[in-house]
């Protein structure tokens, strides 16, 4: 018999992984059902703003390499954002009107940086917490290649400025970072996929699913929905650890017992 979490969120697995960023069980305990169909409307919005996007960063013949550049990076995100997962300019701040606590600046190798996100999602209309930091990557694979440098960056930018989550994409590959003091876990949706089948269709909706409205509005410890149930599916796991450490324990220590009477009872 399949278990609920492995029919509810199977788009899940599809998707790249690194680290544990949430547990199948948190999962399904707090993010219970997925959210509606797109209608027709939004579809066909979202699928026009990933065609000019592709559009405007083709390469010029079958020979060159895909030219990427921010405007058009940002304006499929903004699209993104808008159109389909629901948040209006009253959560998502732009360009200046970005906090400047938000802004980090930081010593990699030899040289000093600024770094900003070029988009922040708030908790809510007051703009008092941040939810999500986003940052465009110019790079043709995220984190791979020339933009490790670019990934390596954003981690620097959100443990600077006190943030644990963030989304870094190129427009193509879209990665949801949560960044710890010295690690970091990760999952990614290639865009692509979302307007290919229906198991595309399902990545896009669970990615709706993650950072729609509900899911970045403060939780019962007021940080953001979303940021709670990573941090509970991480305390889950350093648990579940600890016992397992325990019982190891607990099973080494019977068998020394056995052992050690066994060996008294050979001697007499």
């Amino acid at each position: 018999m399949m278990r609920r979490e492995d029919t509810l969120h199977a788009w899940w697995s599809r998707l790249r992984h690194q680290g544990l960023l949430l547990s199948p069980v948190v999962m399904v305990d707090r993010f219970s059902a997925m959210p509606a169909d797109l209608s027709w409307q939004k579809n066909q919005t979202l699928r026009d703003a990933y065609t000019r996007f592709r559009a405007q960063t083709a390469p010029a013949d079958a020979n060159a390499k895909a030219r990427l550049e921010e405007r058009p990076v940002l304006e499929w995100v903004d699209a993104l954002f808008g159109a389909c997962l629901g948040h209006q300019n009253e959560r998502l701040s732009k360009s200046n009107d970005i906090p400047e606590y938000l802004r980090a600046v930081v010593r990699i190798g030899n040289r000093t940086e600024s770094l900003r996100p070029h988009r922040v999602l708030f908790s809510d209309e007051t703009k008092s917490r941040a939810a999500l930091l986003i940052a465009a990557d110019t790079s043709a694979q995220v984190g791979r290649g020339r933009g490790r440098n670019t990934y390596t960056r954003f981690l620097e930018l959100l443990r600077s400025t006190g943030s644990r989550l963030g989304l870094l994409t190129n427009g193509s590959q879209f990665r949801l970072v949560y960044a710890g003091l010295d690690f970091e876990s990760w999952c990614e949706w290639e865009a692509e996929r979302w307007f290919e089948d229906e198991d595309g269709s399902d990545e896009l909706a669970g990615l709706r699913l993650l950072l729609a409205p509900d899911s970045v509005k403060p939780g019962d410890t007021g940080s953001p929905f979303l940021l709670e149930a990573i941090e509970e599916s991480r305390k889950r796991q350093a648990d579940l650890s600890s016992v397992l450490r325990e019982n190891v324990r607990q099973a080494i220590e019977f068998l020394m017992e056995e052992v050690s009477a066994e060996n008294r009872a050979n001697a007499a």
